[in-house]
């Protein structure tokens, strides 16, 4: 399924004030956001975003994904690190994202966690005497 760039059918509400955020999903397997407290302008005809303020901020996004077990991880972008991973289980209504603290800006990833199949059963034993 291709990607989509739009945040109006799964991000439903809790973005800060002043933020700027983009979205795209790969609809019922991976979506993901960045939000940051850029300024924006144009410099030489390309869209920049400075400075970036880079006070804390505290995000809690509402968000609706099909019905399944999801992990999101929130990551910053300045050192990659995870700052915070929560799986949870959505029934595909609105699911309202453990709050975060951050500065500047960050990224939002939620993967659908795949459920292990079981093996088959074993065949052909049998139980000698």
């Amino acid at each position: 399924m291709p990607w989509v760039c739009s945040s109006s059918h799964w991000l439903t509400g809790g973005k800060p004030t002043g933020a700027t955020l983009q979205a795209s999903a790969n609809p019922g397997q991976q979506y993901v956001a960045y939000l940051h407290h850029g300024k924006s302008g144009v410099t030489n005809f390309q869209l920049n975003y400075n400075p970036i303020e880079s006070t804390n901020h505290s995000v809690s996004l509402a968000v609706t994904l099909p019905a399944g077990t999801w992990k999101a991880v929130w990551t910053r972008p300045s050192d990659l690190a995870e700052i915070k991973v929560q799986e949870f289980t959505s029934t595909g209504a609105a699911k309202t994202l453990d709050p975060l603290t951050y500065q500047a800006d960050v990224a939002l990833r939620i993967d659908k966690v795949a459920v292990p199949v079981p093996p088959p059963a074993p065949t052909g034993l049998r139980v000698e005497p």
